[in-house]
């Protein structure tokens, strides 16, 4: 990586290229992201999740939701934003019982990255 570049990844001990952090971003430029409003609903279901102990169905995400955030999210987006995130493996769907989510994947998907190598 050229000098200049490498210089530019880095401004206050923060990596400016990093896009999971939006923090210091001004409006106007988070609304102009396609993936700003994604973002702020996955870190705010993990975080109901968190609330809920690590596991929760759909009704009490919902719920969670609009509580801690006051955002009301339709039932069928949030399902589908919900199994787009097992996928990522940010959220695991529990085999044993129907319609619970739950925070266990990362440290699942950790270990089997590891197991790869």
């Amino acid at each position: 990586m050229p000098k200049q570049a490498r210089s530019l990844t880095l401004v206050a001990g923060r990596d400016v290229l990093d896009t999971d952090d939006l923090s210091g971003l001004p409006p106007e430029l988070i609304s102009e992201l396609s993936a700003a409003q994604v973002d702020v609903l996955e870190r705010q279901v993990l975080t109901v999740l968190q609330a809920l102990g690590g596991a929760g169905d759909l009704d009490q995400i919902l719920i969670g939701l609009y509580r801690k955030f006051e955002v009301v999210q339709k039932r069928r987006f949030l399902q589908n934003k919900l199994w787009r995130m097992v996928r990522k493996g940010q959220v695991q769907k529990t085999k044993s019982a129907r319609g619970i989510f739950r925070l266990e994947a990362q440290r699942q998907n950790q270990k089997q990255k590891r197991r790869r190598k």
